[in-house]
């Protein structure tokens, strides 16, 4: 373990690591512990109660916000408790520390034939991840990742392990699930039901130039209802390679065969201007790990991000006028992406 006071040597960099998003806000923890056992983390919590500083924590730091910086706090940083601790394929089953990448997590059940629905990112860690809900790889599915969590293992503000599930510390197991950066406790170790791999992952890819914006998302919006659960419909915003602005659809698959996710996909060939489209890849095979570093792609670390969001039901004549303003403002070709994604 490792315990960097604010003005110490080593300080800088491990703040400046904590956080993903390069545009960092100007807030300094008190102490910044880099745990690597749930020992770690209960003497720093213990140590933290008795300066009366205030715990914050990180796992992967995958973060817009930065929230775990925090002025005159004491920062667990679990990014090196990073492991599969587990895989028991009879029981459906997996254990893993909360600084272990998503990515990780689906590679070590990838050898039992098994999946989790890990984070859309390559760079995500699972704790943040999960206390926030989780909304990943084939979640439309097998829902929030967190309701596939079985039980925690937990640091209590008093500096107590203890286990919580439906049966034991039920109200802290309920707290969990959701609470995000606001849950009372430092998760050390999360208990997760896995599930079958799926027999087929494929995606569709279409390209279509920015000039069929409003024929592009009137068709989304009205297929939206009809597109199979197997499927996460995504439409993006982007500047292409040639700096021209460019709309991209897609449609990841996760089926349990190839006939079925070839019907599911077939979705995206309805669209009345496909004739116009400037690129057309209907059908292809594809890995989790392949999704990840695609998503990673527009992504990257060492950059500046920052976001806005909504999420609407309003018909696809209220909301165009908006999504051609964002086509309108997006950053120029210096920039990584600008994005507008429907799921």
């Amino acid at each position: 373990m490792s315990e960097l006071k604010r003005g110490s040597s080593g300080y800088d960099e491990a703040r400046e690591l904590a956080v993903w998003n390069q545009l960092r806000p100007e807030r300094f923890p008190d102490l910044i512990v880099q745990a690597e056992t749930e020992d770690d983390v209960i003497r720093a919590v213990k140590e933290a109660k008795a300066a009366g500083r205030k715990v914050t924590v990180r796992s992967g730091g995958h973060s817009w916000s930065g929230h775990h910086l925090r002025d005159g706090t004491t920062l667990v940083d679990l990014s090196k408790m990073n492991s599969v601790i587990s895989v028991d394929a009879d029981a459906m089953t997996a254990v893993a520390e909360p600084g272990c990448y998503g990515t990780a997590v689906c590679a070590a059940l990838d050898e039992h034939s098994l999946f989790f629905p890990i984070g859309h990112c390559k760079g995500v860690g699972i704790g943040g991840y999960l206390l926030q809900g989780g909304y990943g790889w084939n979640g439309r599915a097998l829902g929030p990742a967190c309701s596939s969590i079985e039980a925690i293992d937990v640091v209590t503000a008093d500096g107590e392990l203890v286990r919580a599930s439906e049966t034991e510390n039920p109200d802290l197991f309920w707290a969990a699930r959701g609470s995000g950066p606001g849950f009372f406790g430092v998760v050390v170790r999360f208990h997760l039901k896995v599930y079958p791999k799926s027999d087929t992952v494929a995606n569709g890819v279409f390209v279509y130039p920015i000039e069929l914006l409003e024929e592009v998302f009137t068709w989304l919006h009205q297929i939206g209802p009809k597109v199979g659960i197997e499927m996460e419909l995504m439409a993006l915003i982007h500047n292409g390679f040639e700096g021209d602005k460019e709309i991209i659809v897609s449609g990841p698959v996760f089926a349990d065969s190839e006939d079925r996710a070839r019907e599911v996909m077939s979705i995206l060939e309805t669209c009345p201007v496909l004739d116009q489209a400037k690129g057309a890849f209907p059908y292809g095979p594809i890995t989790v790990a392949d999704l990840t570093e695609a998503v990673y792609s527009t992504y990257p670390d060492n950059h500046r991000y920052c976001v806005d969001n909504i999420w609407t039901h309003a018909p696809a004549e209220d909301l165009i006028p908006g999504i051609k303003r964002i086509a309108e403002t997006l950053p120029d070709g210096s920039s990584i992406r600008g994005a507008l994604g429907l799921e």
